[in-house]
């Protein structure tokens, strides 16, 4: 009869303590800041703690990864009290630690609104700041280390509870190792956080609740460990908080008395469109003959740029104006877990539906987990789609069937819905039908020829919307994530490695032309909002292409450089002194650097891209990108 090893069934025991240890930080952290979780139901904060065990579960399997491996020998040494004893001080050492940054939070999270990253380490390195204020601290605070203490007390004594029985040995030999073999197994799953496609990330927790809610979910080692050896932001202080709001503003008011009309609202982001792919942008034939011929009849911004080079840094800066100004993705930094403003969370104010359509396999690049918490209510991804004959066999499901079924199910949404779709064809490796590989034509990039095929299949998608009743009263947007490879050297420059298409489509209330103010992606947000006469303000890092009385600009970052284009010049800095300035409309290879004859242009360009990058970090930092 089998029966489990006493080494292991002790393990169990004490890994129950542990997580009971975890429930009940998460019960106080609810308990010092129930006001901010008022408006969830009972049964929803019930549920939220069930969910927070797959978080408290891998910070556990982290934390204590040597109290469990000590576990596993089933010889007469850990039995020995010596051993024991090494056991009882890795028990408190490293759980206490644990308890105690759970119980920061109870605090901490009243002026932060999310949990406590790895950046807290960096606090201790500024000066004497936190040697004075950790006195201050405790005193005021007190009765948190006498709860921290509590709960020990009661843990200890169940640990005591805890008999190691000499007399139930197992017998060393191959057998008592096999035992071992599931409990690695399951401790491997819980150091992942599960069986799913990628480890568990803060942003996962946004799969089980509202971005508000995301904290109680969520336990403060988890999100240190998650952080750690992270590139975070450091606080950034240029100008005073009311010289800083002149400098730039990221509140955007209603202009005017308009009235607000609920258009549909579809934003079409195209994997890798470059600007140079699209042959009516550079006089030339192009690969994207369908959005050549939609652009004559849409109002086309010549000027436009991503604000990253990957689809993590694309994504959110079109569907929540989040550029990218630090070295790593909002949505793997340590501040993923901020509240956004997204054009879901601004139109459900108006009662839209929000869907965000990508043919990929769910989870990957964390796109699901984002949109969640950036206020998306349906998510529509390859495990949506019921043909799954039609997957590429890398990353998902071909782009003309999956935009096919994109119009079906906007068909059958409720309107008015705001919904985002990404592309994925045009993604390396670049995989098309085998039925179309002699149909479409190639370019000296392996990307070319998927190019023309998702352009293909924006066209089909076109052709049945125009079919559907929804059409005519739905504002279309298309822009790319971020540009692909380039052969044309003004693309190969730190300037043209981020120009994009940018279109805004709607028959007969747009006026088709061209436009070649500059703007960027963080712009789509607050001009869709325009364009429907958002009559409530939000702050967003873009403004909208309609307002002639906005500074029109567009910033991007990579390997420690920012960049400010506006009026055709582009200027480079990196948070401390200037690096360059070009006039990229004259010089396309920016081989001519300006800065030292314009340097009121220089003077004025610091200042504004100053305020942005301190607008930046000091809001991801205080988690108040959406007050």
């Amino acid at each position: 009869m089998f029966k489990i090893p006493d080494n292991l069934l002790i393990l169990f025991k004490r890994l129950f303590i542990i997580l009971m240890l975890y429930a009940a930080c998460r019960l106080l952290f609810y308990f010092f800041n129930r006001d901010y979780f008022s408006e969830a139901s009972f049964g929803e904060t019930f549920l939220l703690f069930i969910y927070g065990m797959r978080f408290d579960l891998f910070a556990i399997g982290i934390t204590n990864m040597l109290f469990i491996f000590m576990h596993f020998f089933p010889y007469k040494i850990f039995y020995h009290k010596i051993y024991q004893l090494v056991l009882r001080i890795l028990f408190y050492s490293v759980n206490i630690t644990a308890v105690i940054f759970n119980s920061i939070d109870f605090i901490y999270f009243k002026f932060t609104n999310k949990r406590t990253t790895a950046e807290l380490f960096k606090l201790f390195g500024l000066g004497e700041d936190m040697g004075n204020t950790i006195p201050v601290i405790i005193a005021d605070f007190w009765y948190i280390l006498v709860m921290v203490a509590v709960m020990f007390v009661i843990a200890g004594w169940f640990y005591n509870k805890i008999r190691v029985n000499r007399s139930v040995m197992v017998k060393p030999g191959i057998m008592a190792w096999l035992y071992s073999v599931p409990m690695a197994v399951l401790l491997l799953i819980a150091c992942r956080g599960g069986v799913q496609y990628v480890p568990i990330s803060i942003l996962s927790a946004s799969v089980y609740t509202t971005p508000r809610f995301t904290s109680l979910v969520l336990n403060t080692p988890f999100t240190i460990l998650k952080t750690v050896g992270k590139a975070v932001l450091s606080e950034k202080k240029y100008f005073s908080d009311a010289v800083l709001e002149q400098t730039f503003s990221l509140r955007r008011e209603p202009k005017g008395q308009k009235q607000f009309v609920p258009y549909n609202v579809v934003v079409i982001i195209m994997e890798s469109f470059s600007k140079e792919y699209v042959g009516s942008m550079n006089h030339q034939e192009g690969y994207t003959p369908f959005l050549d011929s939609l652009m004559k009849q849409s109002l086309v911004f010549t000027n436009a740029f991503a604000n990253g080079k990957k689809s993590m840094e694309g994504i959110p800066a079109v569907l929540a104006g989040m550029p990218q100004l630090m070295p790593e993705s909002y949505i793997t930094s340590p501040y993923n877990g901020d509240e956004l403003v997204s054009l879901a969370s601004l139109l459900k104010k108006k009662n839209y539906v929000s869907w965000f359509f990508h043919g990929g396999i769910n989870g990957t690049m964390g796109f699901d987990r984002f949109t969640k918490m950036a206020g998306f209510e349906h998510y529509v991804g390859r495990n949506e789609y019921p043909d799954k004959r039609d997957f590429d066999g890398t990353w998902g499901i071909y782009d003309e069937p999956f935009f096919r079924f994109f119009a079906e199910r906007l068909s059958g949404s409720p309107q008015p819905f705001v919904a985002g779709f990404f592309s994925l064809s045009s993604h390396h490796p670049y995989t098309i039908p085998d039925s179309l590989k002699h149909v479409f034509r190639k370019g000296p990039l392996p990307i070319q020829q998927s190019i023309v095929y998702a352009d293909h299949s924006l066209k089909r998608f076109f052709e049945k919307a125009q079919q559907q009743p929804w059409f005519s009263n739905t504002l279309f947007v298309i822009t790319a994530d971020h540009t692909g490879p380039a052969v044309q050297p003004f693309y190969q420059s730190k300037t043209g490695m981020y120009a994009v298409p940018l279109v805004f489509y709607m028959p007969g209330k747009i006026i088709p032309g061209s436009s070649s103010l500059t703007c960027q992606q963080a712009d789509i947000m607050p001009s869709i909002m325009d364009m429907l006469g958002y009559d409530l303000p939000f702050n967003s890092f873009g403004t909208s292409v309609f307002d002639s009385t906005a500074k029109h600009i567009a910033f991007t970052y990579q390997d420690n450089i920012y960049q400010l284009m506006q009026d055709g010049y582009v200027f480079q800095f990196d948070g401390t002194q200037t690096k360059g300035l070009y006039h990229y409309f004259s010089d396309s290879t920016m081989s001519a650097n300006l800065a030292d004859e314009q340097q009121e242009r220089v003077s004025a360009y610091t200042r504004t891209l100053q305020g942005v990058i301190q607008q930046y970090n000091t809001r991801l930092l205080n988690n108040t990108l959406a007050r």
